[in-house]
């Protein structure tokens, strides 16, 4: 593809993200029907953890959620220059007070299985997850067994999958 093909790949990538944050912070607000108040967010007390910050898509979607007027945490291991380590102990710390969690790294052995049971269960209750890059970031198996115990733990978005079509027993048997 081309350099201006790509761009808008990227483009693209952002402002799903951009809608899925909208649809999890706002999703029952207001809806067609019996009327009900809804609940108004105030988005400038948001603490909105881009991870992968660095790159062509975490950094449109960390620009876009500054527009928005969230407190934009970045992480990305170049900040790091080598040291895994730090990096890795800083992104535990993050994820603890992150209100959300946009992941935009590409999946590698560094990578994989990045949010695992002890990173997950670190992160606050009604934590959202937003996830546009690969399904093998967070462990599957991890994150169903946090869910079976408490189903309201995260607001998950995900537009990719560890199998497609997804489908898996255990998902759906919460």
């Amino acid at each position: 593809p081309s350099t201006k093909t790509s761009n808008l790949i990227y483009d693209a990538v952002a402002e799903f993200t951009t809608y899925m944050f909208m649809k999890m912070n706002y999703d029952n607000t207001y809806h067609f029907g019996t009327w009900q108040k809804g609940i108004r967010h105030n988005l400038s007390g948001i603490n909105f953890l881009v991870v992968g910050s660095n790159g062509r898509i975490g950094s449109r979607v960390s620009r876009k959620m500054e527009e928005l007027g969230l407190n934009v945490v970045r992480h990305d291991v170049a900040n790091y220059y080598g040291d895994e380590e730090a990096a890795e102990d800083a992104l535990d710390e993050l994820l603890k007070e992150a209100d959300y969690v946009s992941l935009h790294v590409p999946l590698n052995d560094n990578t994989r299985d990045m949010l695992n049971f002890k990173r997950l269960d670190s992160m606050k209750h009604g934590a959202c997850i937003i996830n546009t890059s690969r399904a093998g970031l967070i462990n599957e198996r991890d994150l169903l067994d946090i869910l079976r115990v408490n189903d309201n733990k995260f607001k998950l978005a995900f537009d990719v999958w560890w199998k497609e079509p997804y489908y898996h027993e255990r998902a759906f048997g919460l």
